[in-house]
């Protein structure tokens, strides 16, 4: 891995074309802010402002190229030292430059994600007489592709970028806008081992006054050989240890291979030197990641996870003991600033003015994902109080509770006195305006043609979203807001070409009563969502997909593999059953010790009001799942043999109670599959709780599967090992059941390109066979 420190030649933006705004012959420059906005797929987008030189003595002519409102006008910016016109005195004009980083599969070539960089040109037009302000997009730039990169930060001005890279030989660099400064070669570093790239624990973060890098990167390992070995060096002696080459390192699990111990480093940018924290002060077992700068770059803040007594998976839970603390770099004490010992926290994130840092917490134990309540911490008092509490209930539409993985790197709003983020709202995903002083939550409007809306950056006033639904494609918009209401923005697509719809493909959401309630939490319901061809076929196949989890949301955005289904003429029907993130705390709580009776009650019930009380002419009834979305699959086919005609289960859980032992998160077994609430890690699971684990099972209903079943397994699955679902092949193919295994060198999601494509084409294949029988 190599390290690049570049500098942006803001000079170049001076000249630069980039398009007519109005017909007006002057318009005052109040201030010319660039942002830079990086995006890796669904990752984080970083909209970082670039301030431009004000020193403007001569008027700058600026020549539309593309997408004007009028071709061929020009208009005169002039620089806020001189005397504007008339007509200037009526009108600010703000420029605004996004580079953008996106991802595309190649499944013809079959290679990886391919990322790409662009920029995007738009400017905000204030009438000064009646305040409003509007937002132009003019034009994209050229795309180059940055696929090598890792990681990437700007400094808070701008002026500077670091990239992480893999380090290749004779790889060609071509530069536009910023030139490189220098370059770090992370291999080559003693100091540490790898630069962590892997949530929950990367970080990458520049100082306020640019000098100094943090990240959080594996600790560095003595190098260990054989016994057996001689060595002449005595520096050589000194820095290895004999016989531990083949000692056992505790990982973090699934999507987490290679990170066994994290610690926090400082990288000095003049001199290459390199300080790694003394976070061992707290102790010797605790993994550190999520750090940020403090107040005037004097204090880091950051999270640690218990690693104590051993490690459980952390990847998609957010259940771990972890707190947060605070390092005074001057003196290297620090302070725990979370106390309570049983909670889950993440997201720390620091007001404009460093008075108040904001953060998500929930408890630690019990179901991998639930409801957050947003904290705060006042810095000067030293005191945390909660802002927005967990909703037990939520009636309706109502406001559900906080279901979110993390907060945006920028949340803030300008003011320091509202913070903006995307949150699971029933079956959508919703961004919320949060007033940090009341609690107040509102709900940020969006075209009602689209399910899910996740906020990616916020700066000054605007702000960044993706925006999709089941048969819209992923847009990216920036929304312009006035500190009156928040809650309304202004949103433009970046894109001229955006969105780009299906409308051969129809979609809704409908709410569900369950034919089957619970005692202990009555008066639930759950959502599907159905999405459908436009012009139906006189027999059309269904597909019932319920999601994975179990505490997870299926929201209604756009996934390909859905899209391709609908194509084909298949009806899908996705299932967010009772148990789901969302829908508030009673709902998620209901399932733990229910699976394999109240979901799979709840995805039945879901699948024959489709087939009979939709309009649909459905001939058959086929389920795909993965995961524990595989789990009811198999479920629905043991318990249910003659409605469901094939099943593709993916990565699926077939014996909870032969999970428990091989599975990177045992606690999973133990919860969801009926054995207490809180899992102890030095447990023993007696013959009664396997038997418990057990009923709950797939396995139990073997005899009565008859569907023709696709496995699809990743060698790699470190959550559900393949050993479950290989398993299940051997049982029904000893009974005569038609089953295939598709093996892949891959983990738990299977998101490598060649896979990806290959089992979505052999699920195809399959219901193909199957469902017209």
């Amino acid at each position: 891995m190599e390290l690049e420190i570049l500098k942006a030649e803001i000079v170049q933006l001076k000249t630069q074309k980039l398009g007519v705004l109005s017909p007006s012959p002057s318009i005052k420059l109040s201030s010319m802010s660039v942002y830079e906005i990086h995006q890796y797929g669904n990752a984080n987008i970083l909209m970082k402002p670039l301030n431009l030189p004000r020193d403007l003595n001569e008027q700058i002519l600026m020549e539309s190229t593309t997408q004007c409102i009028e071709k061929k006008t020009r208009i005169i910016i002039q620089s806020c030292s001189q005397n504007p016109s008339s007509e200037s005195k009526h009108s600010s004009v703000s420029s605004i430059v996004h580079s953008f980083k996106d991802g595309y599969r190649d499944f013809t070539l079959c290679s990886n994600i391919q990322k790409y960089s662009f920029n995007s040109y738009c400017f905000i037009c204030k009438n000064i007489t009646s305040r409003k302000e509007s937002l132009k997009i003019l034009s994209n730039g050229i795309s180059c592709d940055t696929s090598s990169e890792l990681l990437c930060a700007f400094s808070k001005s701008g002026k500077k970028r670091a990239i992480l890279r893999e380090k290749k030989s004779s790889e060609e660099k071509i530069w536009n806008e910023y030139q490189k400064e220098t370059t770090f070669d992370m291999n080559e570093c003693k100091e540490h081992g790898k630069i962590s790239r892997n949530d929950p624990f990367k970080c990458f973060e520049w100082s306020s006054d640019e000098k100094f890098l943090l990240y959080a990167a594996e600790e560095k390992q003595p190098k260990s050989v054989s016994y057996f070995k001689n060595s002449n060096k005595k520096e050589e002696t000194d820095s290895i240890i004999k016989g531990e080459e083949y000692a056992f390192k505790e990982e973090w699990g699934e999507a987490c291979v290679g990170d066994h111990h994290t610690v926090l480093c400082v990288l000095e940018i003049e001199t290459g030197k390199v300080e790694v924290l003394p976070t061992n002060k707290i102790g010797e077992h605790i993994s550190f990641g999520q750090a940020k700068w403090g107040p005037d770059d004097e204090s880091i803040i950051f999270v640690g996870w218990k690693e104590f007594p051993y490690r459980l998976g952390v990847w998609a839970c957010r259940n771990r003991r972890s707190a947060i603390y605070a390092m005074n770099l001057r003196n290297k004490d620090i302070e725990i600033l979370t106390r309570d010992c049983n909670i889950c926290v993440r997201s720390p994130r620091f007001s404009p003015n460093f008075d108040t840092l904001i953060y998500l917490e929930n408890s630690s134990g019990g179901p991998h994902f639930k409801g957050a309540k947003l904290r705060k911490y006042d810095w000067k008092a030293k005191k945390n109080s909660t802002i927005v509490d967990l909703v037990e209930n939520a009636a309706g539409e109502e406001f559900p509770g906080i279901y979110a993985d993390y907060l945006p790197l920028r949340c803030w709003s300008e003011d320091g006195k509202n913070i903006f983020f995307s949150t699971i709202w029933r079956s959508r995903t919703a961004i919320v305006c949060v007033d940090i002083d009341n609690g107040h939550i509102q709900k940020i409007n969006v075209d009602k043609d689209f399910g899910s809306a996740f906020l990616l950056d916020v700066q000054q006033n605007m702000m960044i979203a993706e925006m999709s639904s089941p048969n819209i494609e992923p847009c990216l918009a920036i929304g312009h807001f006035n500190y009156q209401n928040k809650a309304v923005v202004d949103w433009k697509f970046l894109d001229a070409n955006s969105p780009v719809r299906h409308n051969d493909i129809n979609w809704k959401i409908l709410k569900l009563i369950p034919t089957i309630s619970n005692k202990d939490y009555p008066n639930l319901d759950y959502d599907i969502i159905v999405i459908s061809p436009k012009e139906m076929q006189s027999k059309c196949p269904l597909i019932i997909m319920p999601h994975g989890g179990p505490h997870s949301c299926f929201t209604a955005g756009f996934l390909s593999r859905r899209i391709g289904f609908v194509k084909l003429g298949y009806v899908l029907c996705i299932v967010n059953y009772r148990g789901s993130i969302g829908f508030g705390e009673n709902n998620l709580n209901s399932l733990p010790g229910n699976i394999g009776t109240q979901d799979v009650a709840d995805v039945q019930q879901a699948a024959i009001h489709i087939k009979n009380n939709c309009n649909f002419d459905i001939s058959n009834v086929v389920v795909f799942g993965g995961s524990h979305g595989g789990f009811l699959g198999a479920h629905l086919c043991g318990q249910y043999p003659d409605f469901y005609k094939a099943a593709v289960l993916l990565n699926p859980v077939i014996d909870v109670s032969n999970m428990m032992g091989v599975s990177d998160i045992p606690d999973w077994t133990w919860v969801e599959g009926g054995c207490g609430d809180n899992f102890e890690m030095s447990t023993v699971a007696t013959p009664d709780n396997l038997k418990t684990m057990w009923e709950r099972s797939p396995i139990k209903y073997l005899e009565n599967v008859r569907s023709p079943t696709l496995l699809l397994l990743g060698t790699k699955d470190l959550r559900v090992p393949m050993s479950q679902g290989l398993k299940y092949y051997q049982l029904l193919k000893a009974r005569g059941v038609p089953v295939r295994v598709c093996k892949y060198d891959d983990n738990h999601q299977l998101l490598k390109t060649p896979h990806d494509g290959d089992h979505f084409m052999q699920s195809v294949i399959w219901f193909n066979k199957y469902s017209a029988s």
